[in-house]
């Protein structure tokens, strides 16, 4: 980090962990204060000699008078020219305004006479500028000064707490707020009103009206200048959702989309002329109610937020998988977002595209008492994830039909009976027809699919349901069917075989919001999380064993659904089961029971020490080569990018139209994270005959180039996190129905019999599952 030294005015070079006392002096000049001058001389490598302002050569004369031998001004201890430098001082603002001694905040164009009139100091530029609100509001001391660099006040002094919460819209407690720790006023605001403040702020670059309110949200995000403001804004907002679950003020937001001209382009609409939105917001400028509306005046601490988030990446655009209370009004929900101050908020959302989307969004509505928990797909943003090839769906799904409709009971299709696809239905690799987009695609309250009389639970659902139907889910255009067919046909394997039960994809359901077995599923969860995980200290899991003949697929993936879940296999079975396992150090393992096989893992996440790739384990269970790399085409494709630029881009065609214009000027490659198609295509088409260790390697090769695991560590997830997540799951698969059937019975609960419709046990059984998975992954019990 560099300082500015207060006496010798030399820029030197000090480690952030033994820094010594400083101040910050923050402004809003129109001009740079400071520009280096040259290099380190010689003679002292840790100092550069700079041209310096009146400014900031009053401020050094300001920290010197206070014993404060530096000074910290962005404009000249931060290369501009280094995106490395610019990332590392974003990430790291936070923490050095907290460690400063004192802020000095220079109003250049405040009178010296203008007194504590609210009039001449609301006229200060420096209110209105981005990167100002942060040295405003985190460190623990705050003075001001006039023109003249006369001494106006601290932020806490009765003149300015009677002006400036007016001025800023900044809550009175953080302004008075001494603290300078992780818990001061600020972090017991709620995110929306923090980005409230940053309503009307102006940046030299769009992006920095996102990236200056990172350190405020608690996020760190990337630096990528030239991908523009609003696309800044919905990362900063994506970081946020990932990363502060439990605040839903992220969702107040209001906007004024209601009320535009019907030629907005920015907007959709639901058929009827009704504007709509996506779940997420576009501008800190939509929470400006939050800040200056009497009638949420207390409700500025967080929004308490009971349920979970998750970002999902698909082909058909993705959106966020919501779980938390609604309740139906007609064809909409009144989905509820948080409570504060006694109070219960929610936002109005609708189907449209097979998605849920936001009506009335300059609008937010109390929740009734009597909503139940749900799971819905939302899209994040209407214009990015609404506007499908497809026709728009209408339809409202039975799980918000009135009570009456007949639910669609799955079909059943024996195991030992070939599969006869009806004509003009396409299958997939693995022989599974390709699913259309269904009515059910958007609610997930969950879903189930049919299985096989022998074999409980055999496809396992997923941690959300019945993940699959979105994961694969695909609308085929009529330019490009032809192409799929004939890419289908080099490359699919056995069609002619019978295809297991688990690999036949049925028609789903869903549960009602207001189904009783809604308010069962928290007692349910805390009752069995804790015993499966008592469990799982005694279960035995091994590496799984080499197919035979070296083949790639085949029998050992079919042990892997079938060990664990036998009843009570014989001992001559027993060994089979055992015969040949062997450790990834090369140990065979020998014993008398099994409980299960190893997982593989998403490189992602194996490669990653710090955690950000939890989510990995919640969406998919990697039982083979090919659902390591249908996982990471759906959760980790690279994204659309200028080769020239290396901006990121929101579609391919948004690329191609940025490449074709040759605006952009040549910058240094930058590594952008993902995986790119073409080479994961070339790599799986090679690996015939190859061990499952080395093509996984390969993969991660192609996934991750130059990542290091830690040292010792496999392809499989052998311990900690991810194999606890795997036993849940096998420990449900094999006895969840059970456990359900005896904790339903306590409650007295009916779960059998006419007042039940079909499949709805099931159903159930999906939701306890993805909640489990969910409860482990958040708690990281391990």
């Amino acid at each position: 980090m560099r300082l500015i030294h207060t006496l010798s005015y030399g820029l030197h070079n000090l480690s952030e962990s033994n820094l010594p006392p400083f101040a910050v002096l923050s402004h809003a000049a129109g001009q740079s204060c400071a520009s280096r001058t040259d290099e380190p001389s010689p003679r002292d490598q840790t100092t550069a000699r700079i041209g310096l302002d009146n400014g900031i050569l009053a401020a050094c004369g300001r920290a010197a008078a206070r014993g404060l031998g530096y000074l910290w001004v962005g404009s000249a201890c931060v290369d501009k020219t280094s995106s490395l430098e610019l990332q590392e001082a974003v990430s790291s603002s936070v923490r050095l305004l907290r460690a400063a001694a004192v802020c000095f905040v220079y109003l250049h164009d405040l009178p010296a006479d203008a007194g504590y009139l609210a009039e001449a100091w609301g006229r200060c530029r420096y209110w209105t500028r981005s990167w100002t609100l942060q040295e405003l509001v985190v460190p623990s001391e705050v003075e001001f000064f006039d023109a003249g660099w006369d001494y106006r006040g601290s932020r806490s002094s009765p003149e300015l707490l009677a002006i400036l919460p007016a001025i800023t819209g900044i809550d009175r407690s953080v302004l008075s707020d001494s603290s300078s720790s992780s818990s001061s006023a600020l972090s017991r605001v709620a995110i929306g009103v923090r980005l409230s403040w940053a309503a009307g702020r102006e940046s030299t670059r769009a992006e920095d009206a996102a990236y200056s309110l990172a350190g405020i949200a608690g996020v760190n995000m990337a630096i990528r200048y030239g991908e523009g403001a609003d696309q800044a804004f919905a990362r900063l907002v994506n970081k946020i959702v990932q990363d502060t679950t439990t605040d839903g003020s992220i969702f107040a937001w209001a906007s004024d989309d209601d009320d535009d001209d019907d030629d907005d382009d920015d907007d959709d609409d639901d058929g009827d002329g009704q504007a709509v939105r996506g779940l997420l917001p576009r501008s800190a400028a939509e929470f400006r109610h939050l800040a200056n509306s009497p009638v949420l005046a207390d409700c500025h601490e967080p929004w308490a937020f009971d349920g979970s988030i998750n970002i999902i990446q698909l082909s058909s655009g993705g959106g966020l998988m919501v779980d938390s209370r609604a309740s139906s009004q007609g064809s909409s929900l009144i989905f509820e977002i948080g409570r504060t101050a006694g109070r219960t908020f929610g936002v109005r959302l609708r189907i449209l595209n097979n998605r849920f989307v936001r009506v009335d969004s300059s609008s937010l509505f109390p929740v009734p008492s009597t909503a139940s928990r749900c799971r819905i797909m939302a899209a994040r943003d209407t214009d990015a994830e609404t506007t499908f090839r497809s026709t728009r769906n209408r339809t409202v799904p039975s799980s918000l039909r009135p009570p009456g409709h007949t639910w669609h009971r799955p079909r059943h299709i024996p195991p030992s009976s070939p599969v006869a696809f009806p004509a003009g239905v396409k299958r997939e690799r693995s022989g599974r027809p390709k699913t259309p987009v269904s009515d059910y695609s958007a609610i997930r309250l969950d879903t189930s699919r049919t299985t096989s009389p022998s074999l409980p639970g055999n496809d396992f659902y997923g941690s959300f349901g019945d993940h699959d139907e979105f994961s694969d889910f695909e609308i085929i255009d009529s330019d490009n069917e032809e192409e799929d067919e004939e890419e289908d046909e080099g490359e699919d394997e056995g069609e002619g075989e019978p295809l297991a039960q688990d690999h036949v994809r049925e028609t789903t359901t869903s549960l009602n919001p207001d189904h009783p077995f809604q308010s069962e599923r928290e007692g349910l969860v805390r009752r069995y999380h804790g015993l499966i995980l008592e469990w799982s200290k005694s279960a035995t899991y091994v590496a799984p064993p080499p197919p035979p003949n070296n083949r790639t697929s085949g029998a050992p993936r079919k042990r892997l659904r079938t060990a664990a879940l036998s009843p009570s296999p014989s001992p001559d079975e027993e060994m089979k089961i055992l015969e040949g396992v062997q450790t990834s150090e090369g140990e065979t393992r020998h014993g008398s029971r099994i409980d299960g096989y190893y997982r593989l893992a998403c490189p992602f996440y194996q490669t990653d020490t710090t955690g950000r790739y939890k989510d990995c384990l919640l969406e998919d269970d990697l039982r083979s080569i090919e659902d390591v790399v249908a996982h990471l085409r759906r959760r980790h494709p690279k994204p659309p990018y200028c080769p020239r630029c290396r901006v990121i881009l929101d579609t391919p065609t948004a690329r191609d139209a940025h490449i074709r214009r040759l605006a952009c000027q040549i910058r240094q490659p930058t590594a952008i994270e993902g995986v790119e198609e073409t080479r994961l295509a070339e790599m799986m088409r090679g690996r015939r005959g190859e061990p499952e260790t080395e093509t996984w390697r390969r993969v991660c090769a192609v996934a991750c180039p130059g990542a290091s695991m830690p040292r010792g560590s496999t392809p499989y997830l052998e311990g900690g996190l991810g194999l606890a997540v795997a036993q849940v799951r096998d420990y449900w698969r094999e006895k969840g129905r059970a456990c359900i059937e005896e904790y339903l019975s306590e409650r007295a609960v009916p779960f059998a019999g006419e007042r039940l419709e079909a499949g709805e046990l099931d159903c159930f059984h999906s939701v306890i599952l993805a909640d489990l998975v969910r409860r482990t992954v958040q708690h990281d019990v391990c």
